[in-house]
């Protein structure tokens, strides 16, 4: 229809792995499939933690992973707050402590 032979994606994929799919599904069929919801992407933030802190070890992956973290609640309602928890959690667990947190805290607002 375009002639385009190709679509980069570059940053919009840091914290949204779900781009590719719902890229793939859209060229596919022309509908755009649903954001992920906020608990999907939190959900998701803890497992890339999780096989971060598994494949570089505890101290190494609460380093690397802050910035990361923060990509995934990009845009999310108090997301501030909870990046500045992340920023000065130290370890691993204290990073998944701050995402149970935070995810507590979205979980509140959907109820309501």
């Amino acid at each position: 229809e375009t002639g385009c032979a190709a679509v980069m994606v570059g940053r919009g994929a840091l914290g949204n792995p779900w781009i590719f799919r719902r890229a793939l599904h859209y060229f596919s069929t022309g509908q755009l499939l649903p954001e992920p919801r906020p608990d999907e992407r939190i959900s998701m933030a803890m497992r890339h933690l999780k096989d971060a802190a598994a494949y570089k070890g505890d101290e190494a992956a609460a380093s690397q992973m802050r910035k990361h973290l923060a990509w995934y609640m990009r845009g999310l309602r108090g997301a501030a707050r909870a990046r500045d928890a992340i920023m000065a959690a130290p370890r691993v667990a204290d990073l998944q402590d701050a995402l149970m947190e935070y995810l507590d805290h979205l979980l509140v607002f959907e109820r309501d």
